[in-house]
């Protein structure tokens, strides 16, 4: 049987990377039937029979240097590698046959650049990576044969930003969520004092945390767990939590590679983000058999069904309260919710994830080489 490279760009294929883990858990499983080239910055995966990897040295901060040298080398990397099947994650390599998406920067950059804070150096950091992103997309979108969103809401922000042009190419395959991995060890004790988790990897105030913590000193008798964030971020996070008199029912537990135990003895998740394209991190609380407490955000059309497997909020302290003390006050509810979530989680499940790129992959070689 002969073996088609699948070559894969993308600056971090890591575990603790949104668009990275979800490219590497596609990797692993097409490790058995592609020879696989990567081109990195970093990657859990490691270089053996049927894995080549190229190391690009690119530093981590500020991204958008990241991003553009990245991008710049990966074409150089490239000249000499023209056969198999080439992906790359929006834009990282503008010339491949998949285009896989994880944002609209387009979008972003005329919808949501309000939302970008920080000081005036930060802030100007990250308009120019969404810029740069943005102009890599474009070509990635035009040059691609194929586009994969995670959700139907990213998909129709493609088509609205990019024209019809592009619908034909748009598939969808959901993020995945190893269901097994994130099942409670044992059963939470009832009687303990009830506790909300929220996590991102950094970007708390476009996250919600402001909105939480603001909710949480209205008077609720809960406690928080924060995963996540910058020291500076849990910094600043933490003084506000001190000046609105709820440090003492705040955790902030930082960054760590394996969040299961904080889900695990937590009651519910709340998230109220700005706009994401599909949060991992709420896949990840459901399948954990947390009930979610969310924004109308793309990705959870069908995993967040208001009063059955969490409520769905807007973007204010009154509505996430309300929801807060929705889940403590019926406590038997909350976790029949959970349960009922963590069922709606099963459609996610890892092994429909890598079919459906299994079997796009396999389309695509054909189109190739037919």
């Amino acid at each position: 049987m002969r073996r088609v490279t699948l070559s894969a760009f993308d600056p971090n294929i890591t575990n603790n990377s949104p668009a990275g883990s979800c490219l590497l858990k596609l990797l692993r499983a097409a490790s058995a039937e592609y020879q696989l080239e990567l081109f990195v910055a970093r990657t859990d995966l490691q270089p053996g029979e049927g894995i080549i990897i190229h190391k690009m040295p690119v530093p981590r901060k500020p991204v958008f240097l990241e991003s553009i040298l990245f991008t710049v080398m990966s074409v150089l990397f490239s000249v000499r590698k023209r056969n198999g099947i080439t992906i790359s994650t929006q834009g990282g390599f503008p010339f491949c046959d998949i285009s896989y998406a994880h944002n609209c920067h387009k979008l972003f950059l005329t919808e949501y650049r309000a939302h970008i804070t920080g000081g005036f150096l930060k802030r100007t950091a990250r308009l120019i990576n969404y810029a740069w992103s943005t102009a890599m997309e474009a070509i990635a979108f035009r040059h691609a044969s194929v586009i994969v969103a995670p959700s139907e809401g990213l998909a129709r922000e493609l088509r609205a930003e990019y024209g019809p042009a592009i619908g034909a190419k748009l598939r969808i395959i959901a993020n995945p969520v190893d269901c097994a991995a994130f099942v409670p060890p044992t059963p939470k004790q009832q009687d303990s004092c009830f506790a909300f988790a929220f996590c991102a990897l950094g970007n708390f105030e476009w996250k919600g945390l402001g909105f939480v913590l603001e909710a949480l000193a209205t008077g609720i008798p809960a406690h928080l767990k924060v995963i996540g964030g910058t020291d500076s971020e849990i910094d600043a996070f933490r003084k506000r939590a001190e000046l609105l008199g709820i440090s003492e029912r705040v955790s902030f537990v930082g960054l760590h590679k394996d969040i299961r135990p904080y889900l695990w003895t937590s009651d519910a998740f709340v998230f109220p983000s700005v706009h994401e394209t599909f949060p991992l991190v709420c896949l990840q609380a459901t399948a954990a058999g947390l009930p979610l407490i969310a924004t109308n955000l793309n990705g959870l059309e069908r995993l967040l069904q208001h009063g059955v497997t969490g409520w769905r909020v807007e973007r204010t302290v009154e509505s996430v309260a309300q929801a807060m003390n929705a889940a403590l006050a019926d406590k038997a509810r909350t976790v029949k919710m959970g349960q009922q979530a963590q069922a709606a989680a099963r459609r996610y499940d890892l092994p429909a994830f890598q079919q459906h790129w299994m079997e796009l992959l396999a389309t695509v070689d054909k189109l190739r080489s037919g």
